[in-house]
């Protein structure tokens, strides 16, 4: 009877520790499993946040120029009006010189004339 319980002990201590060692493996697993989801989690949030600055950067860039641009076609714009708006003012200065010149010449005939 002795060796009986001796034995079902032994047994049962055997198990016992074969259900520790399992369930030892297993949250081993759970663990190893965790910190893999956690390093993948932490990989892609890395590369999503890498992806979000290039564009941003990107983004500035594109901006930069586009603003870059634009401010040069304003100044050409402004300086070719500027050089109209010149042109047209000697024009008109000249034009009105010669009308005074020939007004002056008519005037001036037209007393020599009447003297």
């Amino acid at each position: 009877m002795m060796c009986t319980i001796h034995r079902t002990l032994q047994d049962t201590t055997y198990i016992t520790c074969t259900i520790h060692r399992t369930l030892q493996d297993v949250m081993c697993t759970i663990q190893r499993t965790l910190q893999d989801i956690m390093c993948t989690i932490h990989r892609t949030l890395q590369d999503m946040m890498c992806t979000i600055h290039r564009t941003l950067q990107d983004m500035t860039c594109t901006i930069h120029r586009t603003l870059q641009d634009m401010t040069c076609t304003i100044h050409r714009t402004l300086q070719d009006m500027t050089c109209t708006i010149h042109r047209t003012l000697q024009d008109m200065t000249c034009t009105i010189h010669r009308t005074l010149q020939d007004m002056m010449c008519t005037i001036h005939r037209t007393l020599q004339d009447m003297m």
